[in-house]
């Protein structure tokens, strides 16, 4: 490979929770263009507890220059992606030039998609990721890789010469035409940063949330008032245990997310989500932040479903 000098393009990855493997299999085969050149590959698993996740990812949007799709029928069916992450990405692709690059795990509405399928795919969209020997997995997976150096050297870098093309022209004949269009959902208001006092850090945040929370009354733990045939509450059980990985027995009403099921902030972020999405809600931040136990957060869906 040619010695040449290092760069700072940011590539922004977007996905959904369920396909988190496939996630770290291409960070194994991005990882050589991290070292070489100094890419950016950027995906919300960077944010660091206590940080205001949203605004990170719309920096994130805001300054990447390529960004990698992992498609699959999941991807397809997130309400953060199709609603905060696909809208910015489109817009920066057709007034920014921003390059967009599908991955298709799974069979799903891909080709269906008119606003995604206009791009070319790596893959072949008829021969998922999914489909595929361990083998053929790993050279696909190469192959964005490939693509993305290529597409980067032939991207003028201010103040820095221009890459080298040091990696070889790809044959995607078999990727994507235009396919037969359906309307994507429009996009909706995303949740707002609250303005106010600043924090040292997520400790003293919750410590602020706990105490405003035990004065009007929500602080309470004891959870008399679950109904635990409910379908919210057997939801939430059901929901915790899978994404914290803990035994059902631990996800008793008092548990409280931190301390007893061991959540970081990441694991705040993805409970959140998925409960935005089953319920069909919008959860402020500032909400999110005064449930502390899952007698609070059942309280809360209780309250708002």
């Amino acid at each position: 490979m040619a010695n040449i000098n290092k760069i700072d393009p940011k590539v922004f990855i977007s996905y959904s929770h369920r396909d988190l493997e496939w996630l770290d299999r291409l960070r194994v085969h991005l990882r050589p263009l991290e070292r070489e050149y100094g890419i950016d590959f950027w995906d919300d698993t960077r944010i660091a507890s206590g940080s205001r996740w949203k605004k990170e990812i719309a920096n994130a949007l805001e300054t990447s220059k390529i960004a990698v799709l992992l498609v699959s029928a999941d991807f397809l069916a997130s309400e953060f992606v199709a609603l905060d992450e696909l809208p910015p990405l489109l817009t920066a692709a057709a007034q920014k030039d921003t390059i967009i690059l599908p991955l298709i795990l799974s069979p799903s509405r891909f080709l269906r998609t008119k606003s995604l399928s206009q791009f070319q795919a790596i893959n072949d969209p008829t021969r998922p990721l999914i489909n595929l020997t361990r083998g053929e997995q790993e050279e696909v997976l190469d192959r964005v890789a490939q693509r993305i150096e290529t597409l980067l050297a032939d991207l003028p870098q201010p103040g820095a010469s221009t890459l080298a093309q040091t990696a070889p022209e790809l044959d995607l004949s078999t990727s994507l035409t235009n396919a037969e269009s359906k309307t994507r959902v429009p996009s909706q208001p995303t949740r707002q940063e609250s303005p106010g006092k600043t924090y040292d850090s997520i400790e003293s945040i919750e410590e602020f949330f706990r105490k405003r929370a035990e004065m009007v009354g929500y602080g309470t733990t004891s959870g008399k008032d679950v109904d635990t045939s409910d379908e919210i509450y057997i939801f939430l059980r059901m929901l915790i245990t899978q994404e914290l990985g803990v035994n059902e027995s631990e996800v008793i009403p008092s548990a409280r997310f931190t301390d007893d099921l061991g959540a970081d902030s990441l694991d705040t972020v993805e409970l959140v989500m998925a409960a935005e999405e089953k319920f069909n809600l919008i959860i402020p931040d500032e909400e999110a932040a005064t449930i502390s136990t899952v007698h609070e957060a059942y309280l809360y869906l209780k309250n708002k479903v």
